[in-house]
């Protein structure tokens, strides 16, 4: 084993110890919210549309640490964090729209 992957093998694993621990805490933040989520206002729209972001980013970094020790590669990083990009700008976005109805029913 060379240099290079046990420097991906340590980050790998310091990766899914911070995300493991997260991931607790963001869940029990999503399950409280996600009763709201959907029914008031875009600022109520933004917390859970984060807290479900960040499980959902969690779940994914834990599965590329994984990945990672196993085929000794920092690809998988690339493609997650392209996906996490796609993610929030797609809650963005609805909260943008969320925001755009309250201040129209504002007026």
């Amino acid at each position: 084993m060379g240099k290079d992957s046990q420097s991906i093998s340590s980050r790998a694993y310091s990766l899914l110890h911070y995300c493991g621990r997260r991931f607790g805490r963001d869940l029990c933040c999503a399950s409280l919210l996600a009763r709201f989520g959907k029914h008031s206002g875009s600022l109520l729209r933004a917390a859970f549309l984060s807290s479900r972001n960040d499980v959902l980013a969690n779940i994914a970094m834990i599965a590329t640490a994984l990945l990672t020790v196993y085929i000794r590669s920092g690809w998988p990083d690339l493609v997650v964090g392209l996906g996490i990009a796609a993610l929030n700008a797609d809650a963005a976005r609805e909260v943008w729209i969320a925001a755009q109805k309250e201040h129209k029913g504002s007026d």
